[in-house]
C-alpha cells in the first residue's frame, strides 16, 4: 500500500469512528431553535477545490470498484462546515442493499486505526519510513 492510499485509509477510519455519529444529531441553541450541528457549504467556501474532493472520492470508488473495500462513506469537514458527504458501495453486498448516508458500522478492532495513526506521525516527523522493517524496531520479529 502506498503512502497516499495509506493516509487515505486512516482517514476514513477516523471519520467513520469519530464523524459520522455527529452528522444525525441536533443541537439547541441559545435561541431554544433546534439545528444540525454543521451545515453543507460548497469546497470553494472553504478554500478547498472541487478538483481535491472530486479526486478524493475517485480513490474512495477506486477501492470499491477493485473490492478492496465493499462499501464507505466519506465526509470533509472543515472550521465546523461540511464540504463533501458522499457514499460509495454496498451496505450489504449480497442483498444488493446500497450504502445509506449516516449508516452506523460495527468496528470489532480499534487497534488497526490507532496504529495507523500513530505509524503516520512517525512518518510525518521523519521517525519512520514506509520502507523500514518491522525488526529494525522490534527485534522479535528479525526471522
Amino acid at each position: 500500500m502506498n503512502r497516499a492510499a495509506f493516509v487515505i485509509v486512516n482517514a476514513l477510519m477516523a471519520l467513520v469512528l469519530l464523524v459520522i455519529p455527529l452528522t444525525g444529531c441536533k443541537i439547541l441553541t441559545g435561541e431554544g431553535i433546534w439545528q444540525e450541528p454543521f451545515s453543507y457549504v460548497t469546497p470553494e467556501s472553504q478554500n478547498i477545490s472541487s478538483e481535491a474532493i472530486r479526486e478524493l472520492t475517485d480513490i474512495v470508488q477506486g477501492y470499491v470498484d477493485n473490492e478492496r473495500i465493499v462499501g464507505a462513506e466519506l465526509m470533509v469537514l472543515k472550521n465546523r462546515y461540511i464540504v463533501s458527504h458522499e457514499v460509495f458501495g454496498w451496505k450489504d453486498r449480497e442483498n444488493e442493499v446500497p450504502m445509506e448516508k449516516n449508516t452506523l458500522f460495527n468496528i470489532r478492532s480499534m487497534t488497526k486505526p490507532l496504529t495507523g495513526a500513530a505509524a503516520q506521525i512517525l512518518i510525518d516527523q521523519g521517525k519512520l519510513s514506509l520502507d523500514d522493517r518491522v525488526a529494525d524496531y522490534l527485534p522479535g520479529f528479525d526471522n
